[in-house]
């Protein structure tokens, strides 16, 4: 036992990276000029901020309450990253209704109900991002645009998917060979690769939402260089703020 106030000290802590990466979004999202962007932008990042602070309550408290605060908002949190990647009104009907019949299944079987859909939906969010992989829809500024290396988008898309699939697979091991595993700390892993992989993956498609709109890309290297943060070229205040 580390603490008598926190029932799971390393599950818990570990969801405050995810939790920093989307407030320092926020932030720098709120300070873009000229662009409708940050509200859409704002709205994934809101998803990623609920998810893991829900999980931040839950594994410190243990209880039912602030469970359902932590898995619900991990299948919604799926389906909206699913609608960012194509969005459109039939996959927003579609989607909803996906999670409206997994939250009741969830009363009736919440184990199993939360594996097969968790299970079906971060398996199908990382096959659609091998598929649009192979269709070379990485995100990438091209040399024509005249912008300086410090500014290039990178390739979000696979950095993302493989960060967000080996955390899945980590929180598979944990949920089948929980009592064989449970020194490893599988599940406190499995935030911090999830937290990673998500934020990216919000990134890779504000950054593919912006090019459909043919909208010019850019990235500013926040943290020292280490998070990118994605907008379009000429919002970014003259004042640097990170």
């Amino acid at each position: 036992m580390v603490s008598h106030y926190v029932a799971e000290w390393y599950n818990t802590f570990s969801n405050i990276l995810a939790v920093c990466l989307g407030l320092n979004a926020l932030r720098l999202s709120s300070r873009l000029r000229r662009s409708k962007d940050p509200a859409v932008l704002a709205c994934y990042i809101s998803c990623l901020l609920a998810v893991f602070s829900g999980s931040f309550c839950f594994h410190a408290s243990l209880k039912y309450v602030t469970q359902l605060l932590d898995e619900i908002p991990m299948i919604y949190g799926a389906c909206i990253l699913h609608y960012a990647f194509y969005p459109s009104a039939l996959a927003a009907r579609v989607l909803v209704a996906i999670a409206v019949v997994v939250t009741v299944s969830m009363m009736v079987w919440p184990v199993m109900a939360l594996r097969l859909a968790y299970g079906s939906l971060v398996g199908s969010l990382v096959a659609r991002s091998v598929a649009a992989s192979l269709r070379d829809e990485k995100v990438s500024v091209s040399a024509a645009a005249g912008m300086s290396e410090k500014n290039s988008v990178p390739s979000l898309l696979a950095p993302a998917a493989c960060i967000y699939g080996f955390g899945f697979v980590l929180w598979l091991t944990e949920q089948f060979f929980c009592p064989n595993t449970q020194w490893l700390q599988l599940h406190a892993f499995w935030h911090l690769f999830t937290g990673c992989g998500t934020y990216l993956w919000i990134e890779y498609c504000a950054a593919r939402g912006l090019r459909r709109a043919e909208k010019k890309v850019a990235c500013e290297w926040t943290a020292r260089g280490l998070v990118p943060f994605v907008y379009e070229e000429g919002t970014w205040p003259k004042d640097r703020i990170v």
